[in-house]
Parts: structure tokens; sequence; C-alpha cells
């Protein structure tokens, strides 16, 4: 952007332009669209280029002055990320050969930048060289594997010097211009490379129409004429052809379209639709593109308008941008010319995109529904290339086919591409639906005597059972399993959306635990010892009532009554033994065996053991056992003097057991409060 542009156009601003309201046209090609999208943030004078699949929109002026921002667009999904320059400045330029693309110079706030931000798409990272020295408004274009930046206007006043960067041997050379001069434009076509016009110090041939001509071919410079001298033109390529286009010259904002054929070595001439000036150029494929710009000073308004050169046609057709404005930043990526930015009422964040692409008949399989944790082909078709996005849950990125599980509902999008790259992109959404939750009655089924276990299920709409053998269905969810010998039965839910879930459940079969028989010991005492002839899953009972904690095989008992006992065993209950009548002495008896041994008793706090026919002297151990059978101490005696300490007893009936050599006495004794 010259330097009239920061003041004069920026001064006249208020009164210079307005908001047009319009329709936007497509008269280009029939198989062309043009769709509408937005930059980060408004912003023009910006440096553009592309490499790969991504074009760049770098620098500018937003609304807050000089922007680091670069907008980027991939054209292979569509998509637009941002990365920053080293230094925020606007009125650069950029060119990209190889992996890289570059942006360098450019202006903050009157400060000239030398910086050249480098991007390589190959390895996606970024690096800072400089140019011979910092200026603006200097053209760039690229050959081959070199970037040309040529011109442009530093503190030392206009530039003669040519940067070349080759990207393959990562070297720096330069070059210099005929005349120095800014303003001016850049191409290549063939082996050439052509930088035209702009404006010098000599006032009598302010606007140039000079072009300077490299040959990388033979590495020679020759220079050319415009037909008409001017400065802030545009120039692009088109095959053999290069194009410089509008600009102002001496009689006012020009139409001319300079035109010179590398195969003929001639130049001829058109002209635009309109006079401007500040206008963008791209080109890609056999088409030519011209767009916004300012017309003369008597039509201040902005333009919208966009010239189109077919080359396979040799015809110029126009189309319009969305809204009309000045220092467009464009790019071309495959089939698409893009058009970004520019000044409208001020910095502007729209980007017309103009898409060449016809794009395949792509047909893509329909919306499918699947459970959790399932997956589900997803198929493309009418392409030569595809590509999925996102890749979560997706066996593969590219191919017509892939598998898709997601664990969540998803909604997949397919492009796909012909032969020249051109794109047509289908959605297809992934219903997951969850899995059914089963609920299983929690306790172990036992078949106890042929009595067949209830299995209950709820959680789903239907059920079926593995293997069958021994099961009846009750009820939805609920079947009786009578099985021979002990099975694992899997249960498979299946809700109202087809999903399924299985679980398993073992049923145990018992065998029958045999009726218990009773004996007992020690009749004729204060304690009687009843014994079950199962040794595990006894469980005693006193006059029909369950005795707490009587589950051991012996039972000490010591009231009069009838005893009985139940055994189970692996979860199944024996038929109850018969009865077993006991008769017991009371505590209140007069008997010697029992109040001899013990005394006194009922007991306080202290018991003390009555010898009798023990032998002096020799140790005796004594048990006392609850009326459960279970044993709560053990004191080993020597002296007749020996006490027991029973104050910490709770108060109850006990059993006192004495024993030395061969001798064994019982007793029942009452502990009180």
């Amino acid at each position: 952007m010259p330097d009239w542009c920061n003041a004069t156009f920026m001064k006249n601003i208020s009164f210079a332009f307005y908001i047009v309201s319009f329709l936007l046209l497509y008269t280009s090609s029939a198989n062309a669209q043009w769709t509408v999208a937005s930059l980060s943030d408004g912003k023009y004078a910006a440096g553009a280029t592309s490499v790969g699949d991504k074009a760049f929109f770098a620098g500018g002026v937003n609304a807050k002055g000089a922007s680091a921002v670069v907008d980027i667009y991939n054209a292979t999904d569509g998509s637009w990320t941002v990365a920053a320059l080293s230094k925020a400045r606007y009125a650069l330029n950029a060119a990209a050969a190889g992996s890289k693309a570059l942006f360098a110079g450019g202006d903050k706030d009157g400060f000239y930048s030398d910086v050249v931000d480098i991007y390589d798409n190959a390895t996606n990272t970024w690096t800072v060289a400089t140019l011979q020295y910092a200026r603006r408004d200097l053209a760039a274009c690229s050959l081959s594997s070199k970037v040309f930046f040529g011109g442009g206007l530093g503190q030392q006043g206009y530039a003669d010097v040519v940067d070349i960067y080759d990207t393959q041997s990562n070297t720096w050379t330069s070059a210099k211009l005929s005349v120095a001069r800014t303003g001016l434009a850049a191409a290549s076509a063939g082996t050439k490379v052509f930088f035209a016009g702009g404006v010098n110090g000599n006032i009598a041939t302010y606007y140039s129409d000079v072009v300077d001509i490299y040959d990388n071919a033979t590495d020679t410079w020759t220079t050319a004429k415009l037909s008409q001298g001017r400065e802030s033109l545009v120039a692009t390529s088109v095959g053999s052809k290069v194009f410089f286009a509008g600009g102002s010259s001496a009689s006012g904002t020009s139409n001319v379209v300079d035109i010179y054929d590398t195969n003929t070595d001639t130049w001829t001439t058109t002209t635009l639709s309109a006079a401007r000036t500040n206008l963008t150029s791209t080109s890609f494929g056999q088409k030519a593109f011209f767009a916004g710009g300012v017309p003369n000073s008597s039509q201040p308004d902005l333009l919208d308008i966009v010239d189109i050169y077919d080359a396979s046609t040799d015809t110029w057709t126009t189309a319009t941008l969305s809204s009309p404005r000045a220092w467009i930043a464009s790019a071309s990526v495959g089939k698409k010319a893009i058009f970004a930015g520019g000044f409208s009422t001020g910095p502007s964040n729209v980007v017309d995109l103009y898409d060449d692409c016809a794009g395949p008949n792509l047909n893509v399989s329909a919306s499918t529904s699947i459970c959790a944790g399932a997956n589900t082909t997803l198929t493309a078709t009418g392409a030569s290339t595809y590509h999925w996005t996102p890749a979560l849950g997706l066996s593969d990125t590219q191919g017509s086919v892939v598998s898709a599980s997601p664990a969540t509902t998803t909604t997949y999008v397919v492009t796909g591409f012909d032969e020249i790259n051109c794109g047509t992109s289908g959605t297809v959404t992934v219903t997951v639906h969850p899995l059914p939750v089963l609920g299983v009655n929690t306790a172990t089924p036992i078949v106890c005597n042929g009595i067949p276990a209830d299995l209950v299920v709820s959680g789903a709409s239907t059920y079926t059972w593995s293997p069958t053998n021994g099961i009846t269905e009750t009820a939805p969810g609920k079947v009786t399993a009578n099985p021979e010998t002990t099975t694992t039965y899997t249960v498979t839910g299946t809700d109202q959306n087809n999903c399924k879930l299985s679980k398993d459940i073992i049923v145990v079969v018992s065998a029958s635990s045999k009726k218990p028989a009773i004996t007992a010991t020690n009749l004729g005492e204060d304690v009687a010892f009843l014994i079950s002839s199962s040794p595990l899953g006894n469980q005693w009972f006193y006059n029909g009532v369950a005795i707490p904690d009587a589950v051991n095989q012996i039972l000490p008992a010591s009231a009069s009554g009838q005893y009985t006992v139940q055994c189970t065993v692996n979860g199944c209950a024996s038929v109850t033994s018969d009865p077993f009548s006991l008769i017991i002495l009371g505590v209140g008896d007069e008997k010697e065996s029992r109040s001899s041994l013990l005394f006194p008793n009922p007991v306080v706090d202290k018991a003390q053991l009555n010898w009798g026919s023990f032998i002096k002297d020799r140790p005796i151990e004594t048990t006392i056992v609850d009326i459960t059978g279970r044993p709560v101490s053990k004191v080993t005696l020597t002296t007749a003097d020996d006490r027991l300490e029973l104050g910490w007893l709770s108060a109850g009936i006990y059993f006192f057991e004495a024993v030395q050599a061969d001798q064994r006495r019982i007793i029942q004794f009452i502990k009180t409060n």
C-alpha cells in the first residue's frame, strides 16, 4: 500500500465510503460456486500466499493497528486456524516455494521491518530470517525453488534490491532492479520472473513503466516496458501469460491490463471492466482473478467487481464479491481462489471463496445406529480419494470404506476428491445406544432336595437363557432352574434398541444333607453334652426354638427339655433330627458332686475349687464353658488355696470342668452380679 493510502485515503475515509446493499452475483463458470467465511479479525493490507493445502493471510491493519495474526485456511477440510508472525506489521508481502511460505518486510507505525517469517509445511514449524534492509510495499513472487522480494520503500528511500531465497539450499542471494521503486507488482511464468511498474523518486518518470525480467534458465536480467506507467497495480500469471492490471497512473486510475506471453515473447493489452487501484489478484489452473479496489476520485465508492480471465476459452467474465472493499489479500489453493479481509467501512473480516470444483457425485451410507462397544461400516462412493473427520472412533481417516466405533453419537464428515483434487462433502451420523443395565438376584441360587431355584433378571425388554436344560420360564425375566448338576447359565437381555448385554448366573446343585442323630455323654450330671452325628452345619433347637449361636457339633445342655438339631451343608438343610429328651437336676437340688467341686455357687467375684478326691499338690486344669458350649476361660490350679477370679464374667449359667490325670468332673454354676 503506497504512502498516500495511509494519509489522504485515511484522512477522507469519513465521507468517502458508505455501506452498499447488493445481491451476490455469480457469472463465471457454471460449475463454480462462491461461499463466504470470516477471518479471526477484520484487517487489510495483509500478506497472502499458499503452500500445500493451506492458504495464509498474515499481518495487516486491524481496528487497533498493526496485527501479527496469521489466519490459515485448510482447503482439504475447509477449516480455519490461526498462528502468529514474530512481529506485528502491515504492507508486507508473501510468496511460497517448495514446502515453505515466506512473509517479508512491512511497516508498523512508520517503523519499517526487515523480518522474514518462514513457515515450513513439511515440518509445521516457523523460523525467522532477515532482508538486506527493512522496507515495505515490496513485490514478491516465486519460481521453481526460489522466492523473490524486490523493491519497496525503506528508511533510505526507494529500494532497488531483490532478496532471493532458495528453499532447497536454504540460502539467500541478492540482485538489483534497473530502477529503485515501490508500489510495483511481481509475477512469474515459464522460466522468468517479472517486476513491473511502481513509483520512483524521479518527478519526470514518477509512475514507472519499467519491467525488470529475470530469466532463471540463463541467470540474466533484461528490461521491458508497460504500455502505461503506473503504481499499486497487481500481477499474476496463467499458463505462459503474465498479467499486469490496474493501478494509478499519471492520468488517473487505470483499467489497463498488459499481457506478456513467454511462449511468443510478445506484449498485448486489454482492459478491466472498471478502472481501479489497490485491487488484488490471484490465479489457479487456467483462470486469473482481479478483485475489488478503489475507483477514481470522482467515484469514491469501493468496488466489489471480480474480473475473471479463462485461458482455456480466452474469454473474460465478471463476478462480484460479497462486499465492496480494497487492499484485499488473496491466494489460491488447488481450484479455490480466496479473497480475504480488506478495507470496507473499516477493517473487514469477510472472506469470499471461489471454488471452481464441481466435485465428484458423492454417495454416503445413510445414518446408522449401533450399541455401545459395537462398530459399523461407513461407505462413501463416487470419488477417487476420501478424507473422514473427526478421527475419533474411526479405523482410518482415508478410504472409501471405514469402520466406526464411537463412544457417543457422532456425525462424521467425509470429503471425496476427484482426479483434480476437487472435493464434495457428505455426512453420516452414527447413533450410539447404551447397553441395557441388567440386574440379577445377587444371592447364589441353590437347588436343594430337587426344589428349583428362582432366577430373576431385570433391565431389558426380552431375555434368552443358555443353556436351556433345567430352565422353565414362569414370567418375563423370571425362570426356575432345576439342573441335575451345578450349571452356569448365561442370560442375555435385549432392549428396545436391540442392544444386548449378557450376565452369568451359577446355579449350585447341592446333595441333600442326611438326617442327623443325637447322642449324649455326662448324663446324670448337672451338664450333659449332646453330640450331633454331623461335624458341620449344625443348628441346635431347644423345645423347637433355635438356640442362638448353638452351631457346634457338641452342645452342653443344662436344662431339661427336648433337643433337636438340623444340619445345613452347601446351602441345603437336612430333615430335623429326632428329639432328644434330657432331664437335668436343677441348680438348687442337693447333690454332692455339684456343691463340693466349686464354691460358693452361685458366684459373685471369686470361687474356690474343692480338691476333694483330687491329689494334693498336682496341677488341675480347669475350663469354663458358656451355655452355648463355647470355652471362655482356661486356668491351671496348683494348690488348694488358688482362687478363681470370676468377677469379669457376665451374669448367666456356665459349666465348670476340672481335669487331673484320669479324673474329670463337671458341674454347672451360676454367675451373679
